[in-house]
């Protein structure tokens, strides 16, 4: 009896997780749907805000692409189970990337880091 009691809370911690995982999958999934599609529908726009970053303009017309592209397939790959899990380490450097991008080209909004070389 103590052994099903234990079989039954261990089923129910996973069936918990699970569905915490999922919840996490499909905010991430929908967060990368709305930046890729909004950068693809308005390209003029996305190009000329790439365009006006610190890098130069042959890479900022590459990124102007290649961001939404790899969201695509990262919010893609969210939705299945077999490759969630590597996707979801694709968005954690995704979006530590552009983190520190922000907090790197941004010190005026809090954050100042100085890199000494």
């Amino acid at each position: 009896m103590l052994n099903d009691l234990a079989m039954n809370l261990k089923h129910e911690y996973i069936k918990k997780r699970e569905k915490v995982i999922i919840t996490i999958t499909t905010l991430v999934a929908m967060l990368f749907f709305y930046a890729a599609f909004s950068k693809l529908m308005d390209y003029d726009k996305s190009r000329w805000e790439m365009q006006n970053q610190v890098f130069p303009k042959y890479i900022a017309n590459v990124l102007t692409w290649l961001v939404p592209v790899v969201e695509i397939i990262l919010m893609t790959a969210l939705l299945f189970p077999t490759t969630r899990i590597n996707a979801l380490w694709g968005s954690l450097m995704l979006l530590t990337v552009f983190t520190i991008y922000i907090a790197v080209t941004r010190p005026t909004t809090g954050l100042h880091i100085s890199i000494v070389i």
